[in-house]
């Protein structure tokens, strides 16, 4: 009864241990196919509206940073979608 009403997602990325599985592929993957496979993630991420935004930027960094480093993608810290800014606002 109570898993009718349950908010967790079914995508694999959904989990937290699941995430990190894919993340490992995919940085064992030639560059060629890490892209291709990071894409084909990216993309499911897409259509999904149950992932809450900090929840999905997390995945999404999670994924960028399990790409190979010649790979054109940049490299993002994951604290950054944990804290707010530090520095003053301009006057």
């Amino acid at each position: 009864m109570l898993g009718l009403f349950s908010a967790k997602s079914e995508h694999p990325l959904a989990s937290t241990k699941e995430a990190k599985r894919i993340a490992v592929e995919i940085s064992q993957l030639p560059p060629e196919k890490a892209m291709g496979e990071a894409s084909t993630w990216f993309e499911s991420l897409t259509g999904i509206d149950d992932f809450a935004p900090l929840l999905r930027f997390e995945r999404i960094v999670e994924i960028a940073n399990a790409s190979p480093s010649k790979s054109p993608m940049p490299r993002f810290p994951m604290r950054v979608a944990r804290r707010a800014p530090s520095w003053p606002a301009r006057a």
